[in-house]
């Protein structure tokens, strides 16, 4: 996957709402030391932008800084396990021009289909190993009230792989608007070579190209996966995103 820079700055009450369109994209932000980027559902690995523009089917958001000093994965995965933190999660709010709480509530499930867990946050350990788990986040985003799947993978000591996805459909007005699957979040740490720290690479794909809350959100959505990354990485920056192009 594309890999953007390590600082973007950009104004979101001036960016365009994107529609389904293609042309529209790439766009990219900073905010801090947050490189955020927009692109079509068909970028990433798939190839270069042309390649993409030509066969968009969704919103791919990609987020990616350096790890804060003396942070490592266990630390990181630590804050993803800590639910009953989320809710002290902020992010910009390029309608109302100010910041908001992005969950509103947060609790681990029993299972993708059970009901709320005796427990306030998930098992990081249990995670560690591998293990699935459940939460139920209650978000101001498009997508609302959301069950996850959380797994964290280990390929290699200098890697940490964590998935989180919608584990049952996700409704507005009684129409699902994404399907199992269809919402998920990938978030990645790699240990640099020299051992000096680590580096996050993470990103928030949206499927369904029809998909109204993809037509008109698509800020929104960047917005908001850039709240995740910070949260996770300990930075809680205080200026909105500013568009770099």
């Amino acid at each position: 996957m594309r890999r953007l820079g390590c600082a973007v700055a950009i104004a979101l009450a001036a960016a365009p709402a994107l529609a389904c369109d293609p042309s529209d994209l790439p766009i990219q932000y900073r905010q801090g030391a947050l490189a955020i980027g927009l692109y079509p559902g068909s970028c990433g690995d798939s190839g270069p932008p042309p390649a993409c523009l030509a066969g968009a089917s969704g919103l791919v958001v990609e987020v990616t800084a350096p790890a804060k000093d003396g942070d490592d994965s266990e630390v990181i995965l630590g804050r993803a396990a800590t639910l009953s933190h989320y809710t002290g999660i902020r992010y910009w709010s390029d309608t109302r021009g100010r910041w908001r709480e992005l969950v509103t509530e947060a609790y681990p499930l029993d299972s993708a289909e059970g009901g709320r867990s005796a427990d306030s946050d998930l098992d990081p350990v249990a995670l560690a190993a591998g293990r699935p788990a459940f939460a139920f986040l209650a978000e101001n985003s498009p997508a609302g009230d959301i069950a996850y799947r959380m797994v964290a993978r280990r390929p290699d000591p200098d890697r940490l792989e964590l998935e989180a996805v919608n584990a049952r459909p996700v409704r507005f007005l009684g129409i699902t608007v994404f399907a199992p699957g269809d919402y998920a979040f990938h978030h990645r740490l790699t240990r640099r070579p020299d051992h000096s720290g680590w580096d996050y690479h993470g990103d928030l794909t949206v499927s369904g190209c029809g998909n109204p809350l993809f037509r008109d959100k698509a800020i929104s959505f960047a917005t908001r996966m850039a709240a995740i990354a910070g949260y996770l990485l300990g930075r809680n920056e205080e200026n909105p995103p500013e568009r770099v192009r």
